[in-house]
């Protein structure tokens, strides 16, 4: 499945920001890509993309949808509490509710699991937040 540039510009940052806990110093965009994600969490990522982009009033949406290379990153990092995420300089007037929108999705992270797969879980509490089913907490190694 082909994915679109703001879901593939939220993986890219959302790699950059996880710790390579394997190399311990390293990112995991330093040693993995996309293509390591668990396929349940990358269609977890691309849903709470479209979700996020079709909650947005028609005139913010089509704002986003001009700047996915901008706008994808923001979105990781709105949800995440970062503070560069949909900031008022990149997004002037509007990014204080891009913010908001983007908080009511919960903090996720990206971890390397024992089995060399890339899975996303709540942060800061470590629970696997995927609605995959299955056990409800990963083994886990604190970032």
């Amino acid at each position: 499945m082909k994915r679109d540039k703001f879901v593939m510009e939220y993986v890219a940052h959302a790699l950059w920001c996880a710790i390579d806990e394997e190399s311990s110093i390293g990112l995991l965009s330093d040693n993995y890509t996309v293509e390591d994600l668990d396929d349940g969490t990358l269609g977890e990522i691309d849903e709470d993309c479209r979700r996020f982009l079709k909650r947005l009033p028609a005139q913010l949406r089509k704002l986003v949808e001009e700047r996915p290379e901008v706008a994808g990153p923001h979105f990781y990092m709105a949800r995440n509490g970062i503070a560069e995420g949909f900031n008022d300089e990149d997004w002037p007037g509007i990014g204080a509710e891009l913010r908001e929108a983007a908080a009511k999705f919960g903090s996720k992270e990206l971890f390397l699991d024992e089995d060399g797969r890339i899975y996303a879980r709540c942060r800061p509490c470590g629970r696997d937040g995927s609605s995959r089913g299955g056990s409800a907490t990963r083994p886990q190694r604190l970032v």
